[in-house]
């Protein structure tokens, strides 16, 4: 059964509701900022080839203070995205990590209150060892999926978007081929993940039965 994406957040608590949030927002801003570094490198070719003060080429030695203020500026540019998309990313990535171990280590409370409710016939049915590698399986794709496959997502989202709006601004056809060719490639990306998802929940399963009957 899938669930909605507000209640895989039900089990947190206000504070975790605020790193999530900071997350996010941290998360959409490196999305943003990070196909950026392809105009600046754009710009430092146009800076590498800008001619000499005499109106020479290089790689002619002569005066070149025009050139060296454009690639400076062009560096110093450089330099201050990297430090943008180094906070943004590791904002976003340790904020959604030490939510979703928040969440997880609820539900794992949740799941083994419910267990010890159970009576002594439910447990007598059941595997143990195929009962606790369900149980751990679970949790971690619980963990995975609101934590750094979420962030992850909305990074990639962001990015495909701003790629395609710049892409746009600058070469409309070059923006329309991109245009058409990101649903084919989200569609492929997407039937590969879960046929991914699939064989690795099937050959977990696997394992968890082997364990089973070898604990007998």
């Amino acid at each position: 059964e899938v669930a909605p994406v507000l209640g895989l957040f039900r089990l947190a608590t206000p504070m975790v509701k605020l790193q999530i949030t900071v997350a996010v927002i941290f998360s959409l801003a490196f999305g943003i900022a990070m196909p950026l570094q392809f105009l600046y490198l754009r710009d430092a070719m146009k800076a590498l080839f800008v001619p000499n003060d005499d109106g020479t080429v290089p790689p002619l030695m002569t005066a070149h203070t025009r050139r060296d203020a454009m690639v400076r500026q062009v560096f110093e540019r450089y330099l201050v995205l990297a430090a943008v998309l180094m906070v943004t990313k590791s904002v976003g990535f340790l904020g959604i990590e030490f939510a979703a171990k928040r969440q997880a280590l609820a539900l794992r409370r949740q799941l083994f209150a419910r267990l010890l409710a159970k009576g002594p016939a439910w447990f007598a049915q059941q595997n143990a060892a195929e009962l606790a590698d369900q149980f751990a399986t679970d949790v971690q794709v619980f963990e995975n999926g609101i934590g750094e496959h979420f962030t992850n997502l909305l990074r990639v989202c962001t990015m495909a978007i701003t790629c395609l709006v710049l892409s746009f601004m600058n070469e409309p056809r070059i923006g329309l081929i991109l245009g058409l060719g990101l649903p084919v490639t989200g569609y492929c990306i997407s039937s590969a993940r879960d046929t991914k998802l699939h064989a690795a929940h099937v050959q977990q399963r696997a394992y968890a039965k082997a364990g089973g009957v070898a604990g007998r």
